[in-house]
């Protein structure tokens, strides 16, 4: 060490002592002080040395290899917001010419939706007080009338309640959020009808972009709450109508004076505070685009590659400069060359054939395609049959498995867009009903609840094995696991409609003299093996019919 440096620590050294003695008390303090801070210095090196030696989590590592893994951590609509745009553009234009993503839609609007969602009346009849073919005869009505008024749903005049229902699930699924505002319609009889407004159109107006209580269009209230909607009349991309206009902002208050939504707002929430919604298919975007830029080059190589079988070798460099300089030519001054199928060729002097194997199409391909696929179903919880249309290696236990899965989510689903949209559509259809006098329901205001009791029954399935599955239900009834209305649910039936249906058949079959099938020789009955004994006269007098109409 230099003189001058061990001249200024021997100082410090003195003046140390010198305050130690004069002021013993602040310097043990002192002292202290100095301790802590060198064993907080010696932690953060250990630390920063064994990554996380003090952390409860190996996740929040922070060092190498991931020290470039630092996520926002900002709130709902600071994360979504800045990102909306581009993610419902990129998502649009993915369903648009993906063949696997306008796929995953399709099945989804089709499995969710399908022939629609229909109701089933189940008012509350003992609190009503009503009698049971009082609540049978309202349960009819209000089905019947709504069934009328779903014929056309929209304020264009083109949409049924179904293609309504597909409209709002496909848009809510590609965009992140729909919107639905129910209007009047004076010229029908029951006056409700719904316009549906794309996301793009509900966005901030540009003198409301540094009011912080508006969120890409929604005004929040102070809990959270959305009270009011900014909805462009045009749409933003809609350059001739107007939609380059500024100034052509509407705001819808979110209920009206007797508390009914004005506006429905149909999103998927994934956090709290979320003021919009996500596109579907946004953790995918990246894996879609690069798996369709994958498909294109393996498609172009392998046609590259048909088009070649055999190169032609010259050994008379001379020669093969002068046959390149008498080449036909583009504009640009590049060679070209004319391929067809079965084309022959003949060797000029010095020149000799050479095989070619351009290795295409790449025998990784299905697998890795077949990979990418899968992460992607993981990511619409749909299977990789679902997203493929692929059954080619499907058995009956792996299908099953994977139906009964991705239908529970397919049902999950159903009842969230009951309760979002169906629900209140509903309610306003039979106020507006009992208010003209369609329907009698006494201590309307009272029992509004009571009285606008619903079930929805969404589309149904198909078995993958029919004698497997249909014995299983017929057990499941038998033995009080289920019930029938469940069990026609899953198809998609009514189990009244069922019934009613069965018993007109089975009257027409009696009056033209047609059998059961049960009682034709030959048809098994229901217990197996029994279609050869002679039914005996208790037998005869002890048969019941079963809930689907059949004998027992």
């Amino acid at each position: 060490m230099p003189e001058h440096g061990m001249r200024e620590v021997r100082a410090a050294r003195k003046s140390e002592g010198f305050f130690s003695r004069v002021f013993p008390r602040l310097s043990a303090r002192h002292e202290e002080q100095r301790v802590r801070l060198e064993e907080a210095r010696l932690r953060r090196e250990l630390v920063s040395q064994v990554g996380v030696a003090f952390s409860g989590y190996p996740g929040a590592k922070k060092d190498t290899p991931y020290s470039t893994w630092i996520p926002g951590g900002g709130s709902a609509d600071e994360d979504v917001l800045g990102d909306l745009h581009a993610l419902r553009e990129r998502s649009r234009d993915l369903v648009r010419s993906d063949p696997h993503a306008a796929g995953i839609v399709d099945c989804w609007v089709s499995n969710i939706v399908g022939h629609g969602i229909t109701p089933q009346s189940r008012i509350d009849r003992d609190l009503l007080g009503l009698t049971e073919e009082q609540a049978q005869e309202f349960q009819r009505t209000a089905e019947r009338i709504y069934r009328y008024w779903g014929r056309t749903a929209d304020v264009t005049g083109r949409l049924s309640i179904v293609e309504l229902q597909a409209l709002l699930m496909r848009s809510l699924f590609e965009n992140g959020d729909v919107f639905a505002i129910p209007r009047v319609d004076e010229t029908r009889k029951i006056s409700l009808a719904y316009q549906v407004i794309e996301a793009d159109r509900v966005t901030t107006p540009s003198q409301k972009f540094n009011d912080k209580s508006v969120r890409e269009g929604i005004v929040v209230g102070p809990s959270g709450e959305h009270t009011g909607y900014y909805v462009k009349k045009t749409h933003p991309g809609d350059t001739k109508s107007g939609g380059w206009k500024t100034d052509d902002f509407a705001l819808i208050g979110s209920t009206d004076e007797a508390g009914r939504r004005r506006i429905l707002h149909l999103y998927r929430t994934l956090r709290p505070d979320q003021t919009r919604g996500i596109p579907f298919l946004a953790p995918a975007l990246l894996l879609f685009y690069d798996l369709q830029q994958y498909f294109r080059a393996e498609l172009i190589g392998a046609k590259v590659a048909a088009c070649y079988s055999v190169f032609v070798v010259s050994k008379d460099p001379y020669g093969a400069a002068a046959a390149a300089a008498s080449t036909a030519r583009d504009k640009a001054g590049r060679p070209v060359e004319f391929l067809t199928p079965g084309q022959v060729r003949y060797l000029e002097q010095g020149e000799e054939i050479q095989g070619f194997q351009p290795n295409r199409p790449n025998t990784a391909f299905s697998d890795f395609v077949m990979r990418i696929l899968r992460a992607i179903g993981a990511q619409v919880s749909m299977p990789y049959e679902l997203v493929s249309q692929d059954f080619s290696q499907t058995t009956y236990t792996s299908g099953r498995m994977a139906l009964t899965e991705v239908r529970r989510n397919f049902r999950a689903w159903q009842a969230w867009f009951a309760a979002k949209f169906l629900q209140p559509t509903w309610d306003r259809v039979i106020e507006e009903a009992v208010l003209l006098g369609e329907l009698d329901a006494p201590k309307w205001e009272e029992f509004r609840d009571a009285y606008t009791q619903v079930t929805w029954v969404g589309p149904g399935w198909q078995w993958v094995d029919p004698s497997k599955e249909v014995s299983a239900t017929v057990e499941a009834i038998e033995k009080n696991l289920t019930t029938l209305a469940d069990e026609c649910a899953t198809r998609g039936a009514d189990w009244q409609e069922v019934l009613i249906q069965r018993a007109r058949e089975r009257e027409v079959q009696e009056e033209l003299g047609i059998l059961p099938a049960t009682m034709i020789p030959g048809i098994p009955g229901p217990s197996a093996g029994d279609e050869n004994d002679e039914a005996s006269p208790e037998d005869a007098d002890s048969k019941k019919e079963t809930p689907d109409g059949s004998d027992n």
